[in-house]
């Protein structure tokens, strides 16, 4: 079996991220309708504030699991939290294909009936080896790259 987690200061550096870029997001629309009112200025500083809040939404799934412990094995992939007590378990078997999203540096994984089941982000620990892992058993031929 072997065991993948995230970076020691990891968590606590893009939890402080992602708290960042909502409080920049946020403000962001809070400042489109400060006094003046210039419809380009506020058309502006909606659009920033959308896109930041989008970064934000997208990247806080990532900011939760980032304490958890992932490992493999033939039986499939387990995901601990960090006390060691299974969260999620998939197996080989019911992974229909591996989404590769380098844009959002996450591998997206898909049961028979094209749920996505998992999310596993680049910023693993030794994320190559864990990826070598993962197609040494579903294949490569079940990899589609977006």
């Amino acid at each position: 079996m072997r065991c993948f987690h995230h970076g020691k200061y990891f968590s606590g550096i893009f939890g402080l991220f992602v708290f960042l870029v909502l409080v920049a997001g946020t403000s962001c629309v809070i400042f489109a309708f400060e006094p003046p009112m210039n419809p380009a200025r506020t058309a502006g500083w909606l659009l920033g504030g959308a896109f930041l809040l989008a970064v934000a939404w997208r990247a806080i799934p990532v900011a939760a699991s980032a304490e958890e412990f992932i490992e493999v094995d033939d039986d499939g992939i387990h995901v601990l939290d960090p006390d060691g007590e299974e969260e999620d378990f998939l197996r080989w078997e019911q992974i229909a294909y591996v989404t590769d999203r380098p844009g959002f540096q996450a591998l997206e994984f898909y049961d028979r009936q094209g749920r996505r089941c998992l999310v596993v982000d680049y910023f693993l620990e030794r994320f190559e080896d864990f990826e070598f892992l993962v197609f040494r058993h579903v294949g490569e031929v079940r990899r589609r790259m977006i």
